[in-house]
């Protein structure tokens, strides 16, 4: 009877730590979505200032500056499918 209690004593423990692991790893992955999605909001932002000040694209046509550009651009496009996929799974 002793060896019952003892392992219910065991599986509880175990079980109250896997819970707390679980709910620590989602609440770092809330903190990680949200980081992505103000860094992705940030970036947007710079790429849209960066074109409203060059309106006549005399610096993103440039060879050096434009780099910079094609950066910003590249960047946003790779955050892009990451950041619409998790708005539509959250609609859902």
């Amino acid at each position: 009877m002793s060896m019952l209690y003892s392992l219910i004593i065991i599986e509880s423990i175990l079980l109250l730590v896997g819970v707390y692991v679980i709910y620590n790893l989602v609440k770092k992955n809330d903190i990680y979505e949200d980081t992505i999605q103000k860094f992705y909001a940030q970036a947007s932002y710079i790429l849209y200032t960066m074109r409203y000040l060059d309106a006549k694209q005399m610096f993103e046509t440039d060879d050096e500056v434009g780099t910079l550009f094609e950066q910003m651009r590249d960047l946003i496009f790779t955050l892009e499918p990451l950041i619409e996929k998790d708005t539509d799974e959250e609609k859902e």
